[in-house]
């Protein structure tokens, strides 16, 4: 796991910087906690029906000022406790001596191993806490051991302590920006913890200090690219669980770590040759793009007819692009045939009536774009193109319509969509039969996406 042993005292501060609260505080939190509790009790000999009722039926309460000090000091003590319940940097080193000290003397260097006696004799020189978390026989299971002594590789055993260590004090420290300790973050929040990891990194924030118009783009387009990866149900909020162990994290710290890796989303070359494009489309420099802007994406490769549509749905006050909705149509475009969040995104445009299918008439109105497009270079026929499209994705059901499940589940789906909204993906389709466009015309094909997506 890249970049972990580099681990140093400042990733503490976070949490170190929260004063621990009083006894007092405590005192008075506790007494609070009672009396909630006493308020409940009333309420649910009132009637038993009370305690069925799910927690996110009640509204927030808007709390006094001393009440919030005092949950926010609480909070802070039991974060700080957490965080202490993984190793740290010193540890994490005093453990690795602790394991080759115990180890039996390998023939090639690297090939150190431990049984299981001397694993459990590990756990019981280190830490209650620890022991029971990582020197579990579940952890001693769950890796590969040799077939005739049974015992395993401590460095394997190690990278998943520095792995788990490190994603743990990452939801921990996630858990600070949590204004409402809900367990999710919004937008704003996870614009937050994308600033700090990028200044807690000198490296990163170096680089990106260097061209101080672009780090905020830069910010934007991380949390960006976390919801449309991640929020799928387009909720707004993303589960710091679900957040820190999904690979898109792990993708973000190791470009924190090495800003020269390639083929990720996150590098701050990708974004910056998207922030590129999204500025020499915006003529007007007023930061956003207009519906005159929008159609000269990739040499006015787009339709009139969807641009509009995108506008319609996606649009501020239904006039101008952000930056961050540019975010979205880019990664959807150049991900059309391998993500089902893509397709989605792209199908709101083309369910003019939002009634889960596509009518012919619809099909008519996008392609007759596209036909104008190519003008007199090649002949085209609207009724052709339609038949084509519905031999393309075969509806399930016979009524004449092509319906939202159709183009989610079917593998040419997104070929379906590139088909009506772009020239250039009509062209790909047709003259190649490609999967889909590539970045910037470079020979690599886009990263997939998982199928879930």
């Amino acid at each position: 796991f890249k970049g972990l042993e580099a681990y140093n005292a400042k990733n503490e501060k976070i949490i170190s910087k929260y004063q621990k609260p009083s006894y007092e505080a405590k005192k008075i939190t506790k007494a609070l906690v009672s009396i909630d509790k006493k308020n409940k009790k009333k309420q649910i000999k009132r009637d038993e029906t009370y305690k069925s009722i799910p927690k996110f039926f009640f509204t927030e309460k808007k709390e006094k000022e001393a009440v919030k000090l005092l949950n926010k000091l609480a909070f802070n003590s039991y974060l700080q406790k957490r965080w202490y319940t993984h190793f740290r940097s010193s540890d994490l080193d005093a453990l690795w001596e602790l394991l080759l000290k115990n180890s039996e003397i390998p023939s090639i260097e690297g090939e150190e191993r431990i049984t299981y006696k001397q694993f459990q004799h590990i756990g019981s020189l280190v830490k209650d806490i620890a022991s029971q978390i990582y020197f579990s026989p579940f952890y001693y299971l769950l890796q590969d051991r040799d077939p005739k002594t049974g015992s395993i590789l401590i460095l394997e055993h190690y990278n998943i302590m520095l792995k788990k260590s490190f994603l743990y004090q990452q939801r921990v420290k996630m858990a600070v920006f949590d204004r409402n300790h809900t367990g999710v973050l919004t937008k704003e929040e996870l614009l937050e913890y994308v600033q700090f990891m990028i200044d807690d990194n000198h490296q990163l924030a170096t680089h990106l200090n260097s061209a101080p118009e672009f780090r905020p783009f830069y910010e934007r387009a991380v949390v960006e690219m976390f919801f449309f990866l991640l929020d799928t149900n387009r909720r707004d909020k993303l589960s710091i669980e679900e957040l820190v162990y999904s690979d898109y994290f792990i993708n973000f710290t190791e470009v924190c770590e090495d800003q020269s890796l390639d083929q990720n989303f996150f590098t701050v070359q990708r974004i910056y040759k998207i922030w590129e494009k999204f500025r020499k489309m915006n003529i007007t420099g007023r930061g956003c793009l207009s519906r005159n802007e929008m159609i000269s994406f990739n040499n006015f490769a787009l339709t009139g007819a969807f641009v509009q549509r995108f506008i319609e749905e996606y649009a501020e006050k239904n006039r101008y692009i952000t930056w961050e909705t540019f975010i979205y149509f880019y990664q959807s475009y150049y991900s059309l045939s391998t993500s089902v969040a893509a397709r989605r995104f792209i199908w709101r445009c083309i369910d003019i009536n939002h009634q889960g299918y596509v009518t012919p008439f619809v099909l008519n109105v996008f392609l007759r774009e596209i036909i104008k497009k190519f003008g007199d270079e090649e002949p085209l026929k609207v009724d052709d193109l339609v038949n084509e499209l519905y031999c393309l994705i075969s509806p399930s059901k016979r009524d004449g319509n092509i319906y939202v499940e159709d183009v989610m589940g079917h593998e040419k789906g997104g070929d379906f969509l590139g088909l009506l909204i772009s020239v250039e993906l009509f062209n790909k389709y047709e003259n190649t039969d490609s999967s889909g466009p590539v970045e910037d015309d470079e020979e690599e094909p886009p990263m997939e996406l998982p199928a879930h997506l």
